[in-house]
């Protein structure tokens, strides 16, 4: 079972790790928090049963209109439906 949680600025460590564990250069704990300091931008946190981050999405809402930032999941537990 997975659970989602929204993201605060106290999650950025734990996002640059999924993120730098799916991309090369992924983004730095302090873009992940800069970005979630903005009233703009939310997202959520995928947790396993365990209680452990196994993936993330972030998004920004801007009037009337969304787009996704980025999104990851842990590289060990992809490809079971979790993205």
């Amino acid at each position: 079972m997975v659970s989602l949680v929204p993201l605060t600025t106290k999650d950025g460590a734990i996002v640059e790790k999924i993120h730098r564990a799916c991309f090369p250069d992924g983004w730095s704990q302090e873009t992940f928090e800069q970005l979630l300091r903005e009233k703009v931008t939310c997202g959520w946190m995928a947790t396993s049963f365990e209680n452990l981050p196994i993936g993330f999405i972030l998004a920004r809402v801007v009037g009337n209109e969304a787009e996704i930032l980025t999104f990851a999941v842990h590289p060990s537990t992809q490809r079971t439906g979790i993205g």
